[in-house]
Formats: structure tokens, C-alpha cells, sequence
């Protein structure tokens, strides 16, 4: 069985939207030494030794920067972190709730070349799902936040853990007055 890890999450501010990217990986799949690979700053590294294979993802977009509290991303880690915490225990929708979108004119050519790549490879992948099935199908395909989210994509005040169910009242904090899960459920 697969363990999905989250090693970064970034926003990324173009042409007037806002990008959440997640990186994220199998804690079971490698890669080989002798291939590119695109970091935790989104540059192009060459790799000499085997390591964990890990990919970006864009998530979601939105025309401004909204606040990631009411997605499936705000929930306890047994939810959706596997077995390791991302970013030293922070909540995903917390994290990035917290950071400033990063402008897309900041970023180096390397780094725009690889954001560019990523952004082609979800908004592909939305109009082929949307074509196909008349809707976005999968998990990790793009979100658009400024429009209503489908149930699975949204928030939930409760989670079933081996045959436990959670409620964030007993596993909340509190950010700018917005609940978030705390990570550290079990």
C-alpha cells in the first residue's frame, strides 16, 4: 500500500489568479540517479543518487487569494497525510493559508518554466476530465475556488479513523477566526 507524503506547498500569483501547489510523493516509489527533477523552489535539479520519487500538483486556483479553511486540505493528518506530517505538523489549508502568494514575475526563468509546465499539465488535464466525464473526476486534478466545490473537495467536521469518529470541536485551532483540524489527532 502507497503512503502519500506532502513535502511542500506553494502559491504562485499569475495573470491575475492565485495557484495552490502541493508537492507530494509516494513514500513507496523511487526514482533512479541521473534524471531531472524539479525541487521544494519549483528549479530543475539533477539527480546523482536514487531518492523518493515526488511530484507538483496544482490543486486549486482563484482570482484572489482565498483562504483554504473550507477544502478537504483543512483535516487531521490521518485523513489524507498518511503517516508522516507535512510541513513540521502544520495543517496543509493552514499552511498556506499563512503564506503570501508568491508573483510569478519573481521567479526565476527556471522556475517560471517549471510553473508554466505544471499549470499546461492541469489545465490538460481539467479539459480532457471535462470532456470526458463533464466534470472534473479525479482528486488531485484543479479546483476552481471561486466556484462551488464538490463534497469530497469540501471541509468536514467529521472524520472516521478505525472505526473512530473525530469532531473538530475536540481537535480545533484557531487562526484569524477561521477553525482549522489540528494535525496531531491521534
Amino acid at each position: 500500500m502507497a503512503i502519500e507524503l506532502y513535502d511542500s506547498a506553494k502559491k504562485i500569483e499569475k495573470d491575475g489568479n492565485v495557484y495552490y501547489m502541493l508537492m507530494q510523493g509516494s513514500k513507496n516509489c523511487f526514482m533512479y540517479g541521473g534524471q531531472n527533477y524539479i525541487d521544494k523552489d519549483l528549479r530543475t535539479q539533477w539527480s546523482t543518487n536514487e531518492m523518493r520519487e515526488r511530484d507538483w500538483n496544482i490543486r486549486f486556483k482563484s482570482k484572489g487569494n482565498r483562504l483554504l479553511a473550507d477544502t478537504y486540505l483543512n483535516c487531521p493528518k490521518f485523513s489524507m497525510y498518511g503517516n508522516i506530517l507535512f510541513g513540521n505538523g502544520y495543517n496543509i489549508a493552514l499552511y498556506l493559508d499563512n503564506k503570501a502568494p508568491t508573483k510569478y514575475e519573481e521567479l526565476d526563468t527556471d522556475q517560471q518554466d517549471n510553473f508554466d509546465r505544471e499549470l499546461n499539465i492541469a489545465e490538460t488535464r481539467l479539459a480532457q476530465e471535462i470532456k470526458e466525464y463533464g466534470a472534473p473526476k479525479y482528486s488531485d486534478t484543479m479546483r476552481d475556488l471561486d466556484q462551488e466545490l464538490p463534497e469530497e473537495r469540501q471541509f468536514k467536521e467529521k472524520h472516521e479513523y478505525c472505526g473512530t469518529e473525530y469532531h473538530i470541536n475536540d481537535y480545533k485551532t484557531e487562526k484569524d477566526g477561521r477553525i482549522y483540524w489540528k494535525c496531531d489527532v491521534l
